[in-house]
C-alpha cells in the first residue's frame, strides 16, 4: 500500500543516504512512478521527511515505429532482403510484411535505386546485392545510451527525425534527501482536532497535519438576478441608449406636463385617474425648484 510504499522510502534513504533519482529508484524497484512513487515521497516531503529537489534532462523520445525498427531492423532492409535475384510481385512481399511495411519499405528502395520494378508483370527484382540499415543502428546507439541527447550526431538526428523516429523531450525528477524531521518510524498526522482526540490522555502527542492559515478560502457561491430584473436591466440600457435620462431618486414629484402631456398621454387615458396617480393639493402648481 502507499503507507508501505512511504516506509519502503525512508528505509532506502536511510541506508544509502538519498535517492540521486526518483524515476530512476522507480524503474529499479518495479513501482509506477507517476500513480505511486510520485504521491509517496509528496507525502514524506509535507511530514519533513524527506527534502525533494527538481531535476530535468532532456533526451531522444521514441516512436513506435522507432521501438519496431530498434527491435526487427528497417522497414526497407527487411523487405529488401526477401526480394529473390528472379524476382517476386508485390502482392507477395505485402503478403509476407503487411501492406503498411511494404508502403514504407518502396519509398526508401526506389528512392535509393535498389530495386526494379515490371509494371506489366508486376515483379520487383533487386538492383543492387544488399541495402543497408541506416536507422536500427542509430537506434541500437540511443537506447545504449539512455537516450542521452548527446548520443547522436547533428546527421544522425536529422536522419532519424525525419523519419519521425525521435523526437526530443524533458524528463522530470526528483533528488531526495533526508530533512530536519527524517525518520523512518512514519505515523500519518489527524487533519482534526475531535471531541473524541482531545478526551484522549495522549492529545497532546498525537501529531496534527499542519494548518495553513494564509490558504485562500472557498469562494461564497454567487446569486443571480431575477428573469424580470433582468429583462428590466435590459430595457433600461435601450431606453438609456436611445437618450432617456434617469431621474434622480429624490425627483419624485412630476407636473401633469412632464408626467402626461409630453408623453402624448390622451385627456382619458385610466393613468390619470386618482386611483392610478397620487395628485397634490398643496401646492396646486410648481416651479422648477421643486422638479
Amino acid at each position: 500500500g502507499k503507507h508501505d510504499l512511504q516506509v519502503a522510502f525512508a528505509h532506502y534513504v536511510a541506508a544509502v543516504g538519498c535517492v540521486e533519482n526518483s524515476r530512476v529508484w522507480a524503474a529499479e524497484h518495479g513501482m509506477p512512478y507517476d500513480e505511486w512513487v510520485i504521491g509517496a515521497f509528496k507525502a514524506l516531503e509535507n511530514l519533513s521527511i524527506l527534502r525533494s529537489e527538481k531535476q530535468e534532462r532532456v533526451q531522444w523520445k521514441l516512436s513506435d515505429e522507432a521501438l519496431d525498427v530498434h527491435k526487427n531492423g528497417a522497414p526497407e532492409s527487411r523487405v529488401f532482403a526477401k526480394i529473390p535475384k528472379e524476382g517476386i510481385t508485390r502482392s507477395a512481399l505485402e503478403e509476407l510484411f503487411g501492406r503498411t511495411t511494404v508502403n514504407i519499405a518502396w519509398g526508401k528502395m526506389m528512392r535509393a535505386r535498389a530495386i526494379d520494378f515490371d509494371k506489366d508483370t508486376g515483379i520487383v527484382k533487386p538492383k543492387i546485392e544488399s541495402m543497408a540499415d541506416e536507422a536500427q543502428p542509430l537506434l541500437i546507439k540511443v537506447l545504449k545510451a539512455n537516450k542521452d541527447i548527446d548520443s547522436l550526431s547533428a546527421a544522425e538526428a536529422k536522419l532519424l527525425a525525419s523519419r519521425k523516429m525521435i523526437a526530443k523531450e524533458t524528463v522530470k525528477s526528483f533528488k531526495l534527501t533526508k530533512a530536519d524531521g527524517f525518520t523512518t518510524t512514519i505515523v500519518k498526522p489527524l487533519a482534526e482536532v475531535t471531541r473524541d482526540l482531545i478526551m484522549r490522555p495522549d492529545w497532546a502527542s498525537v501529531p496534527l497535519k499542519a494548518a495553513n492559515i494564509a490558504a485562500m478560502g472557498v469562494a461564497p457561491q454567487e446569486g443571480l438576478l431575477h428573469a424580470l430584473m433582468q429583462i428590466r436591466s435590459e430595457y433600461r440600457e435601450i431606453f438609456l441608449e436611445l437618450g432617456f435620462q434617469e431621474m434622480e431618486t429624490n425627483q419624485y414629484v412630476e407636473s401633469s406636463f412632464w408626467n402626461y402631456d409630453s408623453l402624448f398621454q390622451p385627456q382619458q387615458h385610466p393613468a390619470r385617474d386618482a386611483h392610478d396617480t397620487f395628485f397634490l393639493a398643496d401646492p396646486v402648481t410648481m416651479d422648477e425648484s421643486h422638479i
